[in-house]
């Protein structure tokens, strides 16, 4: 193995003193003589600039604690005496697929220097802390000047080329997007927006891939792109192809991006509507309502007249049908507390329960609305019909204000209610019924599906706001059910008819909580319940090590899988003499003895992390004892 490491060195003497890099080029030699993948990635990524004739700079990450690797990144372009990035593109080394696709850009790059300035950044450590794209970042004062594409292989084999455009309250710009769509087709490269519903990353209900949200979190305008595995029939030159496509396409004037766009998605087919499109249709919708509402008071004036009246007469009774879907959310709630008692300890994500919960909303209201039956109201059907129009226009206008690419939803709803308030037909009505929450239920689906994060949002809210604007949006499709029913008894013109719906209401209610009731939790939540229930605490500890020169850096995380209090940490030697603790990112007592122990605050982070500095050679036992009231576990690693 010696002879193996002299021999590595010997080669590569010559990069030691290139760039005047020296001391970090040893340090990636050493580690990649002793198996660090992505330093072995990094010295090919070395080489092959080499043969190309291309500068690069070497970017040690935390030295001072150890080392957590080498990220590498090349830079070209600029005008004169331009040193402000205007493109950026990520690839953490571990994703095999997309640094070769990198790699072939540099090969462009070599014949071909672009116009403006851009860099190619290959990125260590980003499993653990991302802090190659950390690194990066801190490198640009002005984020919004620089557009970030994170190339990363696709986490499944067969995957197309996917691209995610959203984090946590964060878009990222229409141009980027059509960009990629277009290369794509161009191309002929298989590309899938996975999430393309822009609303739900604006609401935060949705999760996004960590490097997107650290990317966005601080300004900068980027792309996640997930690139498909080697084997899937798509040669890694027309990826390259695609990379070069992108940069050489890129806007000049970031300042101009689009961020309020609506994006459209059919059938793995994606339509971007851009913001001055939006306006102008928003514009046309206002005047052309407007136009028809003069019309139709024109011709219908007298008949509108008698309609607004009442309206105007008997419009508190939209309060009583608010107070009553209120009632009837916390209702369900305290059903779902009572289900919980059975079978759950802790809020639990169980996806069904989501939707239990609506319909235990529903069936409640459908309960407790026909106290309203007493209340005489001429002309019933028109009057929810309005009521429900007024309502959703005005939250359509709320969207507006708060953020146009919310905009879509009261569209599609407006539309649909409209027709179903206008059009004196039952069949039609009820079309309209089904269809106006339409989009609501995807995005709802989308979350429930793909983030849960609407879960405690909707069960376990943290104010009453939450609850009031629930039932604020509920209200117009509500109102436009009921114009539906009235419509049908005034076809069916029986008095039973009438009679035949009460009933159904407490029927339907009745099988609601029935099969609530009833529901089994699925075996993985049995499972949780199982542990959470035992009275020890549960956590597993793991490490993971990095050797430099003569040191090693351990990293050791302590997940809990139950509630615990806190920990108390143990170092042992395990063998003769005294524990030679280099550096620690907690405090140990007992400094430079057999033994040192660190007793941590109450409630600690889930995970717990931290470092640990030791010399190669040193071995030691880490003993974790967790702590739940007056019970306890205990937890051994051995560090060889």
């Amino acid at each position: 193995m010696n002879i193996q490491i002299l021999g590595i060195i010997f080669l590569m003497l010559p990069l030691w003193f290139t760039h005047g890099q020296g001391a970090d080029k040893q340090r990636i030699v050493l580690r990649a003589a002793q198996g660090n993948e992505e330093d072995q990635r990094v010295l090919e990524i070395i080489n092959y600039a080499e043969k190309l004739r291309l500068p690069y700079n070497l970017r040690p990450l935390l030295t001072r604690y150890g080392g957590f690797g080498t990220s590498i990144q090349f830079d070209w372009g600029g005008k004169g005496n331009d040193t402000d990035i205007a493109f950026l593109v990520a690839v953490p080394l571990y994703a095999k697929t997309a640094v070769n696709v990198a790699l072939g850009m540099l090969s462009h790059i070599a014949q071909e220097i672009p116009s403006w300035r851009i860099r190619i950044a290959f990125l260590a450590d980003e499993k653990d802390g991302q802090r190659g794209l950390i690194d990066q970042l801190d490198q640009i004062d002005d984020p919004e000047s620089v557009s970030v594409l994170y190339f990363d292989d696709s986490a499944a084999a067969g995957q197309p080329l996917s691209i995610y455009q959203g984090s946590e309250g964060h878009i990222s710009p229409r141009q980027l997007i059509a960009q990629a769509l277009s290369n794509g087709k161009r191309l002929a490269i298989p590309v899938e927006i996975p999430q393309p519903y822009s609303e739900l990353f604006r609401l935060g209900w949705i999760p996004s891939p960590r490097a997107l949200q650290t990317i966005q979190d601080r300004s900068f305008p980027a792309l996640y792109i997930t690139l498909p595995a080697e084997g899937s029939g798509i040669d890694s030159d027309v990826l390259s192809q695609f990379l070069i496509l992108m940069y050489t396409q890129l806007p000049e004037d970031t300042s101009l991006f689009d961020y309020h766009y609506s994006l459209v998605a059919f059938n793995k087919n994606y339509f971007i509507i851009d913001e001055k499109t939006t306006v102008l249709f928003i514009i046309g919708s206002f005047f052309g309502i407007i136009l028809f509402f003069s019309l139709y008071s024109i011709l219908y004036r007298r008949k509108i007249l008698s309609h607004w009246l009442v309206f105007l007469r008997r419009s508190w009774v939209f309060l009583l049908y608010f107070g009553l879907l209120v009632l009837s959310l916390y209702a369900a709630r305290l059903a779902v507390k009572f289900w919980l008692i059975v079978h759950y300890t802790e809020e639990s994500n169980f996806p069904a329960m989501d939707f239990m919960f609506l319909l235990l909303w529903v069936s409640f209201f459908s309960i407790v609305s026909p106290v309203t039956e007493k209340i005489t109201i001429p002309k019933r059907s028109s009057f929810y019909g309005h009521g429900a129009l007024i309502l959703v226009l005005v939250g359509l206008f709320t969207a507006i204000a708060i953020d146009i690419t919310l905009m879509p939803i009261f569209l599609w709803a407006l539309m649909w209610i409209f027709i179903g308030s206008f059009v004196h037909s039952f069949s039609i009505s009820l079309m309209s019924t089904v269809m106006a929450p339409g989009l609501i239920l995807i995005l709802f689906t989308s979350a429930v599906t793909k983030g849960q994060t609407i879960h405690t949002a909707l069960i376990y809210p943290s104010s009453l706001v939450y609850s009031l604007l629930f039932a604020l949006i509920m209200l117009p499709f509500v109102l436009l059910w009921k114009r539906t029913v009235f419509l049908k008894i005034q076809k069916a013109r029986k008095a039973g008819s009438k009679n035949r719906i009460f009933v159904g209401r407490y029927i339907f209610g009745a099988a609601i909580l029935l099969a609530f009731f009833t529901m089994k939790m699925p075996e993985t939540e049995l499972q949780a319940k199982s542990v959470i229930d035992s009275k020890k605490p549960q956590f597993t500890v793991s490490h993971s090590s990095t050797i430099f020169l003569n040191q090693r850096s351990i990293s050791i995380q302590i997940t809990a899988n139950s509630p615990v209090d806190r920990y108390d940490i143990r170092l042992e030697q395990n063998g003769d003499g005294q524990i030679q603790l280099i550096e620690s990112t907690i405090p140990f007592d007992n400094p430079g003895s057999k033994t040192m122990t660190a007793s941590l605050g109450i409630h600690p982070d889930n995970p717990l992390r931290f470092e640990l500095l030791l010399p190669q050679d040193e071995k030691i036992k880490v003993r974790v004892r967790g702590f739940l009231g007056t019970a306890e576990a205990e937890k051994v690693q051995e560090i060889p």
